[in-house]
């Protein structure tokens, strides 16, 4: 039945992938973090949803009326100029080469979304509904954990799903750590009462979420985001009161 749903729900996003390049490029990033095979366990479980989001972006990306002039500044030529030093240092390891190229596999991808996001996200709606897939992801995963932590009196220890690229704790707990922003952003946002009240739970069963993970480099990580919002408080007393 879930596989159904969700198969019903795909058809309508895939007719929205191709009629708006950032659409697609948000459900290729979605789908990448939140991996919906994790979660699925029939027909629909067997569909490389990444894969076809990615060729739907590339898709609507290529017939679209009016793109975007690329732009290559300083992040996007560093960025390239890296790519192409490991690249180089992959075809010259000492170490076993299929591990190598494996992790290089990996780094391409990163690097195609990368590049597909600079040239296609130029508008605010753009930014908005990347943030929300990030948020619909990672930030998903973490309140379903966080309140497993919660239920469980502390007991329960958070990882992230296994084969996932964030299965390890501390990757979630950075990961989750560095999407606080993006609810606090979202917050600001002009939407409805009742969504604005979801983003502050989710928000605070995220941070629990970081601490369940029992990483050490994700709470310096949840120090460093809680230190800097507390840097760019107007009430800095009651802001300290809230982060102890």
């Amino acid at each position: 039945m879930r596989d159904l749903f969700f198969l019903g729900i795909a058809f309508v996003l895939i007719f929205m992938a191709l009629r708006r390049p950032f659409i697609g490029l948000s459900l290729w990033l979605w789908s990448g973090l939140f991996v919906p095979v994790f979660w699925l366990y029939g027909i629909a479980a067997g569909i490389s949803y990444n894969t076809l989001f990615a060729a739907l972006t590339g898709v609507s990306y290529l017939f679209a009326s009016k793109k975007p002039v690329p732009t290559f500044n300083l992040q996007v030529t560093l960025s390239i100029l890296f790519f192409l030093i490991t690249t180089i240092t992959s075809a010259t390891t000492i170490v076993i080469p299929e591990l190598v190229w494996m992790e290089w596999d990996k780094f391409l991808k990163v690097m195609i979304l990368f590049l597909a996001t600079t040239l296609i996200l130029r508008k605010k709606a753009h930014f908005d509904m990347y943030i929300w897939a990030i948020l619909l992801s990672i930030g998903f995963y973490a309140v379903i954990e966080g309140l497993k932590f919660i239920a469980s009196g502390g007991g329960h220890k958070i990882h992230g799903p296994y084969g996932h690229i964030l299965a390890d704790n501390n990757h979630l707990a950075i990961s989750t750590a560095m999407i606080l922003p993006f609810f606090i952003y979202q917050m600001g946002n002009k939407w409805p009462a009742w969504l604005r009240v979801g983003l502050i739970a989710a928000l605070c069963i995220s941070i629990l979420a970081v601490l369940g993970t029992h990483s050490r480099g994700g709470f310096i990580a949840l120090l460093v985001v809680g230190g800097y919002f507390w840097l760019k408080s107007n009430r800095k007393v009651i802001s300290i009161v809230g982060f102890a």
